[in-house]
């Protein structure tokens, strides 16, 4: 069964990632008027990846167990797995909830917090570190050198 659910779920994101390359290549501008990367670039990029990740998924599943090995992780459906795997999904719509009123750095380092400590149970410092240190240095990447517009919060405003 694992095996198909892998092939289904490789599928499905091929498909989705065909759908939004379709909408990315029609609805927004590929290229700028001095020929730079326009509105539609990244989205197109994203999406083409989409769907070569997907389709790669779908044949590793395929014709992939006859010529692996033994040591590969499987899908489990096991439900403390599942449970790991739904605390990943509602952080992360929590992330998407509270981004916009705490703004990119308090609600990134909320969102690594909880994943650091209550999914990988992480309790190594410099570890931790790193990762607390990871908003931040993504902020400034793309707020200060890329000059990206991010949340700042509103509840400071």
């Amino acid at each position: 069964m694992t095996r198909w659910v892998h092939v289904a779920l490789g599928l499905v994101v091929a498909a989705a990632g065909a759908v939004l390359l379709y909408l990315s290549l029609t609805g927004l501008d590929f290229l700028g008027p001095d020929g730079e990367p326009g509105a539609g670039f990244f989205p197109a990029a994203v999406s083409g990846i989409l769907v070569a990740l997907g389709l790669a998924l779908a044949l590793a599943w395929l014709v992939g167990p006859k010529i692996r090995n033994s040591d590969v992780t499987e899908l489990s459906l096991e439900p403390a797995d599942l449970g790991r795997a739904a605390v990943v999904w509602a952080t992360l719509a929590g992330f998407t909830a509270v981004i916009e009123p705490l703004g990119f750095l308090l609600a990134g380092e909320l969102f690594v917090l909880v994943l650091v400590t209550f999914v990988e149970r992480i309790r190594s410092w410099g570890l931790v570190l790193t990762l607390v240190l990871l908003p931040p240095a993504t902020y400034f990447l793309f707020a200060t050198l890329l000059q990206v517009q991010l949340p700042e919060g509103t509840l400071w405003s």
